[in-house]
């Protein structure tokens, strides 16, 4: 699910995993993501947590963090 520019869409969007270690980095750079334009991202996994930093090709930007919560069956 992407939110974006007042935007909610649910779409796939391939990223490639990358390992620092045994820590996963997904990671995303200068793609274009249907309809939204061109997005880098980097996200760091580590255990139970996720944090990390996005930039669109339009200048914006930001910081994400948060828990990883599975969901109830």
């Amino acid at each position: 699910r992407v939110s974006y520019g007042g935007q909610d869409i649910k779409m796939p969007v391939p990223m490639r995993v990358e390992w620092a270690a045994d820590t996963p980095v997904i990671e995303l750079t200068d793609e274009s993501v249907l309809g939204m334009g061109k997005f880098t991202v980097r996200i760091v996994l580590y255990r139970g947590a996720y944090a990390g930093t996005w930039s669109s090709a339009k200048g914006h930007g930001g910081q994400m963090f948060g828990k990883i919560v599975k969901l109830a069956q």
